[in-house]
């Protein structure tokens, strides 16, 4: 998934952010690359709900988020959306990883 396009921080070319975390308007549209990225992310929680649907494990990686606040901020980077910061248009992340155990980001 495209978390956050930053392909050059001082470019402006951004397709989301955490004031857009589902991507930005450009022309009245969705971002193609945060419309691309949605459409991966949507895909992929369709297949893990069916994994789960036949008692199937899964791993989900997604790197940390890089906005200011986090332990792991970049500079230059201070409104970066991870997957976490998504959600998805059919249900949100919690859903699939209510009661299971995660990594870095403490899924609970």
């Amino acid at each position: 998934m495209v978390a956050a396009g930053f392909p050059n921080p001082t470019s402006g070319d951004v397709c989301r952010d955490l004031d857009s975390p589902d991507g930005v308007f450009v022309n009245g549209a969705v971002h193609p690359r945060a419309a691309a990225g949605n459409l991966v992310l949507c895909n992929c929680l369709r297949i893990i709900r069916a994994a789960l649907a036949h008692d199937a494990a899964f791993i989900l990686e997604s790197p940390v988020s890089r906005a200011s606040g986090s332990p792991y901020a970049i500079a230059g980077r201070e409104k970066h959306a991870s997957m976490w910061d998504t959600v998805p248009p059919d249900k949100a992340l919690s859903d699939i990883f209510s009661g299971r155990r995660g990594g870095a980001q403490g899924i609970a």
